[in-house]
């Protein structure tokens, strides 16, 4: 089992902590500022990690959603949102916005997009449902 140990921003690690791990590392600071930002730390230590395992390239393995699979989403989320009741159409045509901003945005995987799918043909109402 491994573990990655990281100490308090105010403190560290105490010496009773320090006692349980069998591999010690810092990572090296400024002698005027000898202390580091914990997500600073932890981002390189992991970047060390990534290096040393020599993996070129991480995600190869995972299908991501391509734009035909982001857009058949999108149309199914716009007539949702059609059906759907807004104060005024420029309430409705932001709500469509935000949702194209955020699924252009996002990697999703193709698992992802599935159960994205899955979800909003549920939350579609009843007659939408029997058309498709």
């Amino acid at each position: 089992e491994i573990a990655l140990l990281f100490g308090r921003e105010s403190m560290g690690l105490s010496n009773e902590e320090l006692s349980m791990c069998d591999v010690l590392i810092s990572v090296p600071a400024s002698k005027n500022y000898p202390t580091m930002n914990l997500s600073q730390a932890v981002g390189i230590v992991l970047y060390e990690i990534f290096v040393a395992c020599g993996e070129k390239n991480i995600t190869s393995h995972i299908p991501y959603a391509r734009k035909l699979d982001k857009d058949i989403l999108l149309a199914l989320i716009n007539s949702i949102v059609d059906n759907m009741e807004f104060p005024t159409k420029e309430k409705k045509e932001t709500q469509k916005k935000v949702w194209k901003r955020v699924v252009g945005k996002s990697l999703l995987t193709k698992k992802e997009f599935m159960a994205l799918m899955g979800f909003f043909k549920k939350a579609a109402p009843k007659k939408m449902r029997m058309k498709r």
